[in-house]
């Protein structure tokens, strides 16, 4: 058993899929309207994933990418969690807290990978990619793959 910190995001999405097991999925278009309303947002209210700057980028994590999603797409949130999750890997409520915990990144990457296809200056999570293979000396074919 490993010991990590668990992080207050992963606490709520605990929570979150535990809320949710029984729910419906008809809030899911109600939650993507208000995804596509935080996509044009500037300023204050803007999404994470519009952070470009080099202090920005140094600051990274995966919580508040996934912090953002809970907030705006708790359903979607929630299903692709349990998506991820494996039943069999669920032994215990520690063994699911770390389970999703390790879902983290991967959550975080589908979020950015949605918000990107509707607008193109949501780039974080790409940014972010792109700095660690130039940080691991990447081949220049990977980039143009």
């Amino acid at each position: 058993s490993r010991n990590v910190e668990i992080k207050p995001v992963v606490k709520r999405l605990a929570c979150l899929t535990k809320e949710k097991e029984n729910e419906s999925y008809d809030k899911l278009p109600e939650e993507i309207a208000k995804m596509k309303g935080k996509i044009h947002r500037k300023g204050e209210r803007a999404s994470v994933l519009m952070q470009k700057g080099y202090k920005q980028l140094r600051k990274f994590t995966w919580e508040s990418v996934v912090q953002e999603m809970i907030t705006l797409c708790p359903t979607l949130t929630s299903l692709l969690a349990k998506m991820m999750c494996s039943d069999a890997d669920i032994k215990s409520d520690e063994q699911y807290i770390q389970n999703l915990n390790d879902l983290l990144p991967k959550l975080g990457t589908v979020y950015g990978i949605i918000m990107k296809e509707q607008n193109h200056e949501l780039s974080l999570i790409q940014r972010v990619v792109g700095c660690c293979l130039a940080d691991h000396v990447c081949d220049q074919k990977v980039y143009e793959f």
